[in-house]
């Protein structure tokens, strides 16, 4: 009787411990998998990153060269903008016709 129940008291510690390794092993399956999409998600952000500075570079090139030509920023409301524009326009067709 004594080594029946040793017997069930195996295998309920074998089913048991077969159990917590599938769960570790589980777990440890969706931690590679979040470490791995962070590192992609890092990736893509860096790179993202990256165009802005460059962008943010590209925009203040610009800038100082506009305003090397005399040309101020173009800024206000839509009237202003409209009158800024045909402004430009004008002063294109008088140099450049």
């Amino acid at each position: 009787m004594e080594t029946i129940k040793k017997r069930g008291i195996k295998k309920t510690v074998r089913n048991r411990t077969i159990k917590s390794y599938e769960a570790f092993t589980k777990s440890c399956s969706a931690k590679l998998f979040i470490k791995n999409r962070l590192e992609n998600n890092s990736e893509h952000w860096n790179a993202l990153l990256l165009s802005l500075r460059e962008l943010t570079e590209w925009v203040i090139r610009k800038d100082t060269e506009l305003s090397t030509l005399g040309v101020g920023p173009v800024r206000g409301d839509a009237a202003s903008l409209q009158k800024q524009l045909h402004y430009m326009c004008c002063w294109f067709w008088l140099f450049f016709q």
